[in-house]
């Protein structure tokens, strides 16, 4: 009777075996172009369970400054029917140079996973052996991977609900790439574009010419800091420094002074006349200077820093026709432009068949703008 109850038992074992095997899929995914088969399953011996089994923690992101998130995958989870499941994800690669750092991170939960492997295109880069008993594997592929489109796939099989995942990531050089505005005032704010930049502004410094400032706030990509403001009215190289070493990359920076107009030797004239302008913070440059006569841009002959002399403009605009009655002044506005810098003070001009001048409107660079009625001082009255 004993010998029966074993052989009933052992038999139902045999039954029940093969019901929950009749149940599972156990079919590998079947090869595509692109992708490798999986190898055989390693037989190991897990809990059968219908809990979901603990994630894989996710691929970390980079944190450090200079690196670079290429491409990511997952966390996929597994549906845990017995048989092989793909995932795949794709990335573009286009290196800086040759030999630049590229690293791919795949995580897992080992106690939950029977095989896993994983393949670039179809090269494999890692099977179960690389694995056992990691919860997370890094591969170096610097100068392995072709330029464009790529793919990673996994190829795994485990428990319901295990998880996989990938991160790829390459390092970058910092390194300025360009600033904006590149024409400022002194005292102006200014940013620098770049890559690879450390996030601790205290580890960099922006040199103006001779000059070195600090950086006021700093971000894997930009940088900002001011113009002192006493910094030289000049064209300036920008360099970043990092540490000590100067970076690659660099930038003009021109600084300029507030432009100030302040008189003209003459308060009245004929188109085509030359007249001189006076004031401060000119641009050496005589072509960095846009003079304008009412809405006609004037022609700027020669020049210094305090002082440029322009020909009235002959003909366009509202200028008055030179051959009216001497008594016929048109009266207009000098503007100025140093550069991308609007100067905010104006000049009045007579335009008519006449030159004369008041004493009281000329100056210097340091002498202000002595207020004259023009039309009180009209030749002719």
């Amino acid at each position: 009777m004993k010998r029966f109850l074993l052989l009933a038992a052992s038999g139902a074992l045999l039954l029940s075996a093969s019901a929950w095997a009749a149940g599972t899929d156990i079919a590998q995914t079947p090869g595509k172009r692109g992708l490798v088969p999986p190898p055989p399953a390693i037989p190991i011996v897990m809990p059968r369970s219908r809990s979901a089994a603990v994630a894989a923690p996710a691929a970390s992101a980079a944190n450090d400054s200079n690196k670079i998130i290429v491409g990511t995958g997952g966390p996929y989870s597994l549906a845990g029917r017995g048989g092989a499941e793909t995932f795949a994800g794709t990335f573009t690669w286009k290196p800086d140079s040759p030999n630049q750092p590229l690293t791919l991170q795949v995580t897992t939960a080992p106690q939950y996973v029977k095989w896993i492997r994983v393949s670039l295109g179809n090269r494999v880069l890692a099977t179960e052996k690389d694995f056992r008993g990691k919860d997370s594997l890094t591969l170096e592929l610097a100068g392995t991977v072709d330029n464009g489109l790529n793919q990673i796939t996994i190829q795994t099989a485990g428990a319901r609900g295990a998880q996989v995942g990938w991160t790829l990531t390459s390092v970058t050089s910092a390194k300025m790439l360009s600033l904006e505005p590149d024409e400022v005032l002194q005292g102006d704010k200014v940013t620098i574009k770049g890559q690879g930049f450390p996030t601790d502004a205290s580890k960099l410094l922006v040199q103006i010419g001779k000059k070195s400032v600090p950086v006021k706030t700093s971000t894997p990509t930009e940088l900002k800091f001011d113009v002192p403001k006493n910094m030289d009215i000049d064209e300036h190289t920008v360099t970043v420094w990092q540490s000590g070493k100067k970076l690659p990359g660099s930038a003009k920076l021109i600084v300029r002074g507030i432009p100030r107009l302040t008189g003209t030797n003459l308060n009245g004239c004929p188109p085509g006349y030359p007249i001189v302008i006076f004031g401060k913070n000119f641009s050496k440059k005589t072509s960095e200077n846009q003079v304008m006569i009412g809405d006609v841009s004037a022609t700027v002959s020669s020049g210094s820093t305090t002082e440029l002399t322009v020909i009235c403009p002959s003909e366009g605009g509202n200028f008055y026709a030179p051959h009216g009655p001497m008594d016929l002044q048109t009266y207009l506005q000098i503007k100025l432009k140093v550069g991308k810098i609007e100067c905010k003070d104006s000049l009045p001009l007579a335009v008519g068949n006449s030159v004369w001048q008041d004493p009281g409107l000329r100056g210097g660079a340091d002498v202000p703008e002595v207020p004259v009625d023009i039309r009180n001082n009209m030749v002719g009255q």
